[in-house]
């Protein structure tokens, strides 16, 4: 499976405005068209999680604070903000000399995989059997990813960890499931009204969503930088 396709894509924003919005209450279809207007632009979804959170930010700290937020398109305003200054800020970028968005690029990536290093550490010694191994092996190949975060094919290496790690997850199903992960696959397929061959992938994508938040273990893609 991809690292990110578009169910992860939706999945990821909607939980993201349910968190922040602090009630339980589905987005709508006029929702769900939004999201899929950003993705089709292709707006990463690091810039609308940004946004959702510098929305709910600001109204926590205004007299606003009890205000009922009920459509992610309250955040719309903020995300084409965002992106346009995300947008600007490739222009320009160039192979050759380091730049100083060259630069600063290197640095994020650095820090993320540091990051991804420093969780899986913390946390590996407390997981399944069934998945430490493949975790120590991931902190391995990180480590030696860190040195060279500006390598060619970084997003690639990164995507296939995530994707090896997931096929773990998927083929130790019957080890790793509990009633309570089971309960939150089902109700994010009839949520979603899926059926047929997305709905199984979908499936596969929740479990390993669901087990990989059990253990507190991180995505790795470079897709939320």
């Amino acid at each position: 499976m991809p690292a990110l396709n578009q169910f992860d894509y939706f999945t990821d924003i909607e939980e993201t405005f349910i968190k922040r919005r602090g009630k339980h209450l589905m987005i709508g279809p006029l929702d769900w068209a939004l999201i899929e207007s950003w993705q089709q632009r292709g707006i990463p979804l690091r810039i609308v999680l940004r946004a959702i959170d510098e929305v709910f930010d600001s109204i926590e700290q205004r007299a606003e604070s009890t205000m009922n937020v009920r459509s992610l398109k309250y955040c719309s305003d903020a995300v084409e903000r965002i992106f346009s200054e995300w947008s600007s800020a490739q222009v320009g970028k160039t192979t050759g000399a380091a730049q100083p968005d060259a630069v600063e690029d290197e640095v994020e990536r650095r820090e993320h995989i540091e990051r991804r290093l420093r969780d899986l550490e913390r946390v590996s010694e407390e997981l399944p059997q069934v998945l430490r191994g493949e975790i120590q092996r991931i902190i391995r190949k990180l480590a030696g990813l860190v040195v060279n975060p500006e390598r060619p094919g970084l997003a690639k290496a990164l995507d296939e960890l995530e994707a090896s790690l997931n096929t773990v997850i998927i083929s130790n199903r019957k080890l790793l499931s509990t009633p309570e992960t089971e309960k939150a696959v089902s109700s994010a397929i009839k949520r979603h009204r899926l059926s047929g061959d997305s709905a199984a992938d979908a499936i596969d994508r929740l479990f390993c969503r669901e087990v990989r938040k059990n253990y507190g273990i991180p995505r790795l893609s470079l897709y939320e930088l």
